[in-house]
């Protein structure tokens, strides 16, 4: 998921949106906030929960990736 997301990142448009199933599995939410807490992506939108199925809306940063080489936030 966090490969298919860095892709996603490149092919999306600034500020575009990503739909992203299977939120409720822990790696895909854990893949999902790097993105939120070090790129500036927002997440939308989120369904409800549901242990079998839910779904979130993130959209990308329009700004540019301007992080220092080490610059990191735990996600």
């Amino acid at each position: 998921v966090f490969v298919d997301l860095c892709y996603l990142g490149r092919l999306v448009r600034p500020g575009g949106v990503v739909f992203l199933d299977d939120y409720q599995l822990p790696a895909v939410e854990r893949a999902a906030s790097f993105f939120l807490r070090n790129l500036g992506w927002e997440l939308e939108e989120v369904s409800e929960w549901d242990e079998l199925h839910q779904w979130a809306v993130l959209r990308t940063s329009t700004a540019p990736d301007a992080r220092p080489f080490g610059y990191y936030v735990d996600f």
